[in-house]
C-alpha cells in the first residue's frame, strides 16, 4: 500500500539494509531477517513509501487497527497482491500511471 512519505514513521535506518531495486524504488529490508520493512519511491511526480499491506498490524476481525489514521492514497502492484481490499482507492497494476484494475 502506498503512502505518503509523511504519514510513514521508518525503523531506525540502521537496523534496515537499503537496496536501490531500480531507477524508481529504494527497498529496505531487516537486517537480522532479510523481511521486507517498505520502499520508498524516487519517482519526483509520484513521493510514496510503501509498506507490505500483510505487514500492518489488524484487530481479532481481520481490520487494519488505526486504519483511519494512516491515510493511504494508492495501492500499487495490485495485480500481484496477495489479499484483496475493499476500498475506493485507486489500484494500479504496476506503478502509478499503469493500467488500473478494478
Amino acid at each position: 500500500v502506498g503512502f505518503l512519505i509523511e504519514n510513514v514513521k521508518v525503523p531506525e535506518k540502521e537496523r534496515l539494509l537499503e537496496t536501490k531495486s531500480s531507477e524508481a524504488m529504494l527497498r529496505y529490508s531487516c537486517k537480522d531477517c532479510g523481511s521486507p520493512v517498505y520502499a520508498h519511491s524516487l519517482m519526483p511526480d509520484y513521493a510514496f513509501r510503501d509498506i507490505p499491506i500483510t505487514s500492518l498490524p489488524r484487530d481479532d476481525d481481520g481490520n487494519i487497527i488505526h486504519y483511519d489514521k494512516l491515510k493511504p492514497t494508492m495501492h500499487i502492484f495490485y495485480g500481484t497482491r496477495l489479499v484483496d481490499v475493499k476500498d475506493d482507492l485507486p489500484k494500479f497494476s504496476e506503478f502509478p500511471g499503469s493500467a488500473m484494475i478494478q
